[in-house]
């Protein structure tokens, strides 16, 4: 059975190459466990523009589906540690699939993350940061 033990930590943003927008000119990205068995992932970032952002959301690696507490963005997300070095998520607004997050493991101390989703147009994009532990 996998283990999240080697996502856990704070990670800093080295690069990024965005298809959708522009990439931060900082950032981290938290991941921890809560006592409810839910990982959290907290982002901070400052943008091209100096602005300073933040998002945090917390699930369940269950691969099953739950309802996403900002009905805003989705309705719903499922969160599933593929294997020791990959941890996936999915969320999904009225049944439609509306944003993806690859992480994966490139080594101890490196972590990729592919968000994925659909333009207004309906191309699909891909935003790719690389951070380091």
């Amino acid at each position: 059975m996998p283990t999240i033990d080697k996502f856990l930590g704070l990670w800093t943003l080295e690069s990024g190459d965005y298809e959708l927008g522009q990439p931060p000119q900082e950032g981290t990205y938290e991941i921890s466990m809560l006592e409810d068995n839910k990982v959290n992932f907290a982002m901070n970032w400052t943008d091209q523009a100096g602005e300073t952002h933040s998002m945090s959301y917390a699930e369940i690696a269950d691969g099953e589906v739950h309802a996403y507490e900002n009905q805003a963005i989705a309705d719903e997300i499922s969160l599933t540690l593929e294997s020791d070095t990959v941890l996936n998520s999915v969320a999904r607004k009225e049944g439609a699939v509306v944003l993806t997050a690859v992480r994966e493991l490139v080594s101890d101390n490196k972590m990729k993350v592919v968000m994925s989703g659909m333009l207004p147009d309906g191309r699909p994009y891909h935003n790719i940061a690389f951070y380091k532990k």
